[in-house]
């Protein structure tokens, strides 16, 4: 049929994929959910056909949020199964707002599902002042009856593989970490939009060591926040065991 001819519609595909890679092909040709990376993918362990399931809140599980400031702030909303799995069942991805705002916005969302218990894990950069007064966002979450933590670490190493470690997991041939469709910057970010930017050299490819800052920052730090107050990546931090200590003698 025309579909075979070399000028149909496969031949069309054909030519309009040459030069193209693997993420653009999935994206336009093969009509994939994904994203067209610009730099090197924060979560290359991150499969959108495995990971995004759907996935709905649970009142019998804990739930825990994950927070992330700055002026577009975001939270990832997720359990923890008995089997340590991390089921993420929304997302709040804002626009440029103060945590006034956000946090009335957090709180709406909660109701929404009748929530009125979660374990907020947050940047612990929001702990600092600002210049103009002496609130913080944490002291401003805490007012609108949202009782946050700090994350134990800021580490960025520690919060990449505590995402990492559900990831990788298989629980029963599912994933460790799952996310329900509905939650689209988050999905988008850990297919490639939260990125390492790469650096203009001559020569061999290089990359920065931080994720390039951007819209979709927000909300995957956000989950590496969650993650880290559901318990993953405390074992990075712990000290290893050196071994008995030596016998010392009382003088």
């Amino acid at each position: 049929g025309l579909a075979s001819m070399p000028g149909g519609r496969i031949g069309y595909y054909t030519r309009a994929s040459a030069g193209k890679n693997a993420d653009w092909v999935k994206v336009y040709v093969d009509g994939n959910y994904g994203y067209v990376q610009e730099g090197k993918p924060v979560y290359p362990e991150f499969d959108d056909q495995f990971h995004v399931r759907p996935t709905n809140y649970n009142p019998r599980l804990d739930v825990y949020v994950g927070v992330d400031f700055g002026l577009t702030p975001a939270a990832v909303l997720m359990h923890r199964d008995i089997m340590g799995r991390l089921l993420i069942f929304d997302e709040l991805a804002t626009g440029d707002m103060g945590a006034v705002r956000f946090g009335a916005l957090l709180k709406a969302k909660l109701n929404d599902y009748g929530i009125t218990s979660a374990i907020l894990t947050g940047d612990p950069a929001g702990e600092q002042r600002a210049q103009t007064d002496e609130n913080t966002p944490f002291l401003i979450l805490h007012a609108a009856n949202l009782p946050i933590k700090p994350a134990h670490t800021n580490d960025f190493t520690i919060r990449r593989e505590a995402v990492v470690a559900p990831l990788s997991r298989l629980v029963d041939g599912k994933p460790g970490l799952q996310m329900d469709p509905r939650c689209k910057v988050l999905r988008k970010g850990m297919a490639g939009a939260y990125h390492y930017k790469r650096v203009q050299v001559i020569g061999a490819e290089k990359y920065q060591d931080k994720p390039d800052k951007g819209i979709y920052s927000h909300v995957c730090e956000a989950l590496q926040y969650a993650t880290l107050g559901a318990g993953e990546g405390k074992a990075l931090v712990r000290r290893p065991y050196a071994g008995p200590r030596a016998t010392m003698a009382e003088m």
